[in-house]
C-alpha cells in the first residue's frame, strides 16, 4: 500500500508539474503573439489545437510503447524471482509509462507540429525531378515529415533499449544480492526484447537511408570555371550514389534478419558480426564512390556532366520561370553608327565592374571614418536623371568594433542615406567608380 500511495502522489505531483509548465509556455507565448497583433491570436490558436493533436497522439503511442514493453520485462523477471522462490512485488508501469510518455509528447509536439501542418496541408507542384520522378512539392512538405518521424522512433526506440537494460539491472541489485543464473538470462525476454528493439532500429535506418539517397537532388555536383556551384544530381549520384543506398537499406534488413537468427542459436558473437557488416558496406561504397569519380569524372568533367548540367540550366530557368528565346548572331561586319544609336541604351547600360571591385572601391574611398562598412553589393535598374540606368546598390553597415559606443549609435552616426549607390556601367572623371550617392 505504501509504494502504491507513493506512486499515486509521484504521479499527482507530475501532473500538477506538468500543467504549471503547460500554463506558463502556452501563456508566454500567446503575449507574445498579442504583443505583434490581435489579428494572429486566431492563427496562434490553431497551431496550438495542432500541437495539442501531436502531443496527444505522441502521448498515446510513447504510453502503449511503453506499458507494452514493461509488460514484457515483468515477464522474464517472474522467471528469476520462480527460481530464487521469491514473490515477485508490484514492480511500476503505469506510472513510469505515463510520465515518460508526457515528456515524449511535448518534445515531439515542438518538433513534428510544424513538419505535420506542412505535410497534412501540402499541394502539389505538378512538376517532378528527374531522378526518382517524385513532384518537387514532396520535398518541401511532406519529407521533412517522414524523415522528422523516422528520427524521432530511432530516438525513441534507443530510449527504449537503454530502459530495458536499466530496468532489469536495477531489479536484479535491488532483489536477487546473491546473483542470478546466466543461462536462465540468455533464454530469458531480456535478450528477445534487446535484439527486437535494435531490429526495429535498423528497419527505421533503413527506411532514412532511402530517404536521405532522395538529397542528391538537392545537393551540389560540380562547379564551372567561375567558380559557380552547379545544384541537383550529377554522374556519381545517378550512377552510383542512387542504387548503393537503395541497396544500402535491403542490406540493413538482411543484417538485421541474419544477426536475430544467430542469437536465437545463441551466437551472440556471431551476431554482432552482422551487424557490423553495415558499416563496411558504406566503407566499400564510399571507396567505390571516390575511386569513379577520380579515375573516370575528373579526366573530363564537362563532358561527364554534360546532360546533368542541361537539366540543371532547364529546372533554374523553371524555377525563375526565365522564358528566354537563345538566338545564335552571326557576325555582320563593323558596327556603324547608326547601330550604335539604334542600341545607345543597351550599350550605356554594359556592366563594366563587378561586385568585388565595388565592394574594394566602398571600403577604400567611403569608410575613412571607421564607422560604416559595406559588406554586399546588388545590381539593378535606377532611374538616374530621367534615364534608365544600371547601377550597384550597397547598403551601409555599422562596424561592430570599439566605435559603437551609446553616443556614436544614439547621436552621432543616425544620418545620411542607408545605402550608396553606384554606376555599373560609367566612369568618373577620374576613370573610377562614378558615385551617385554621396556623403554618407
Amino acid at each position: 500500500m505504501k509504494r502504491v500511495k507513493k506512486r499515486v502522489i509521484f504521479v499527482t505531483l507530475f501532473i500538477i508539474v506538468f500543467a504549471i509548465y503547460s500554463y506558463i509556455n502556452v501563456r508566454g507565448e500567446y503575449l507574445q503573439i498579442l504583443g505583434i497583433g490581435s489579428k494572429y491570436v486566431e492563427i496562434f490558436k490553431h497551431n496550438l489545437m495542432q500541437r495539442i493533436y501531436v502531443f496527444l497522439i505522441s502521448l498515446a503511442i510513447i504510453y502503449l510503447l511503453t506499458y507494452v514493453t514493461t509488460a514484457f520485462i515483468k515477464k522474464g523477471l517472474r522467471k528469476f524471482f520462480e527460481e530464487d522462490k521469491k514473490e515477485m512485488p508490484k514492480l511500476p508501469n503505469k506510472s513510469i509509462s505515463f510520465a515518460f510518455a508526457t515528456i515524449a509528447g511535448i518534445l515531439f509536439s515542438n518538433i513534428i507540429t510544424e513538419k505535420a501542418i506542412l505535410a497534412f496541408n501540402h499541394t502539389p507542384f505538378w512538376e517532378t525531378e528527374p531522378v526518382f520522378n517524385l513532384d518537387i512539392g514532396y520535398y518541401i512538405f511532406q519529407k521533412p515529415f517522414i524523415e522528422a518521424v523516422l528520427y524521432s522512433f530511432i530516438v525513441v526506440m534507443a530510449v527504449m533499449c537503454v530502459y530495458i537494460i536499466f530496468y532489469y539491472v536495477i531489479c536484479f541489485h535491488k532483489f536477487f544480492n546473491q546473483g542470478i543464473n546466466m543461462e536462465t538470462l540468455k533464454t530469458n525476454t531480456f535478450i528477445k526484447q534487446i535484439v527486437a528493439t535494435i531490429f526495429f532500429i535498423l528497419l527505421a535506418l533503413a527506411a532514412l537511408s532511402i530517404l536521405m539517397v532522395q538529397d542528391i537532388v538537392l545537393g551540389k555536383f560540380t562547379q564551372t570555371g567561375n567558380g559557380t556551384t552547379l545544384y541537383g544530381a550529377g554522374f556519381i549520384d545517378v550512377t552510383i550514389k542512387k542504387w548503393g543506398y537503395i541497396i544500402f537499406s535491403a542490406f540493413i534488413v538482411i543484417c538485421g534478419i541474419r544477426a536475430i537468427r544467430k542469437c536465437k542459436k545463441g551466437e551472440f558473437r556471431k551476431a554482432c558480426y552482422k551487424i557490423l557488416e553495415i558499416p563496411i558496406y558504406l566503407v566499400v561504397l564510399f571507396g567505390v564512390i571516390l575511386i569513379a569519380d577520380v579515375t573516370y569524372v575528373n579526366n573530363n568533367e564537362l563532358d561527364k556532366q554534360k546532360q546533368y548540367i542541361s537539366k540543371n540550366v532547364e529546372f533554374t530557368k523553371k524555377a525563375y520561370d526565365i522564358d528566354i528565346d537563345e538566338i545564335d548572331l552571326q557576325s555582320t561586319g563593323t558596327i556603324t553608327a547608326d547601330d550604335i544609336k539604334e542600341n545607345s541604351e543597351v550599350i550605356e547600360n554594359i556592366n563594366i565592374f563587378n561586385k568585388t571591385r565595388v565592394l574594394s572601391h566602398l571600403e577604400e574611398y567611403q569608410t575613412n571614418l571607421g564607422y560604416y562598412t559595406y559588406n554586399s553589393t546588388g545590381i539593378g535598374l535606377y532611374n538616374i536623371d530621367g534615364k534608365s540606368s544600371l547601377v550597384y546598390v550597397s547598403p551601409r553597415e555599422i562596424k561592430s568594433n570599439e566605435t559603437r559606443t551609446y553616443s556614436n549609435k544614439t547621436y552621432e552616426y543616425t544620418h545620411g542615406y542607408g545605402a550608396i549607390i553606384t554606376s555599373a556601367s560609367t566612369t568618373n572623371e577620374n576613370r573610377d567608380i562614378k558615385v551617385f550617392t554621396k556623403f554618407i
